[in-house]
């Protein structure tokens, strides 16, 4: 359990949930829950905000060479009820994982926070059983290109992700959900 903590002006993540096979130390986690935290203007050093899995609050389970790993390893996750705002990079990145549940959570950014690349809130890759549920996704930046981006590796359909009651305030470029299972635009939204 992980809650009601303060992470702010971070160079890295705030949070990071993660083994570590190159060193080698810390074990595959799971059963875990991030409950009532804050993280402001996190992930401002390179190698966090400019990296695709640089995020605020990352889930990634890791191979050799660091690499993201082939299967699901980390479950079990909660994340509840935090508030993300200004983030460099993404404010979450889930990915490795199965059974992880994201739910009432804000995130913020306002117009003129520093963004260190262009990219989504939220991604999603090669995992299995997330629920996305009760968030609210408020970004105006111009890099910010989606609220949730779901890659191609992710499981198919509902057995990958399910997403209910995402409420959004983006750019006009960008889209709510672009998921890259499917057939270009199949169900992208704005």
């Amino acid at each position: 359990m992980v809650e009601d903590n303060l992470f702010e002006d971070t160079t890295g993540a705030g949070i990071v949930l993660a083994n570590e096979p190159d060193w080698p130390e810390g074990p595959v986690p799971w059963n875990i829950t991030i409950r009532r935290n804050r993280f402001l203007r996190g992930g401002t050093c390179l190698g966090y905000a400019d990296s695709p899995h640089g995020a605020a609050l990352a889930v990634r389970a890791a191979k050799l060479g660091h690499g993201l790993a082939n299967a699901e390893s980390i479950r079990d996750v909660v994340i509840e009820d935090n508030e993300i705002g200004d983030r460099a990079g993404s404010a979450l990145f889930v990915g490795g994982a199965t059974g992880v549940t994201v739910r009432r959570n804000r995130i913020v950014a306002g117009a003129q926070a520093e963004l260190r690349r262009k990219g989504p809130v939220i991604l999603l890759e090669r995992s299995s059983g997330v629920i996305l549920t009760d968030n609210t996704v408020s970004d105006p930046r111009l890099g910010t290109i989606a609220a949730v981006a779901i890659g191609a590796n992710v499981a198919p359909g509902e057995a990958g992700v399910r997403i209910s009651a995402l409420e959004t305030t983006l750019d006009k470029g960008a889209r709510a959900i672009q998921d890259h299972r499917l057939p270009p635009r199949a169900l992208d939204r704005p």
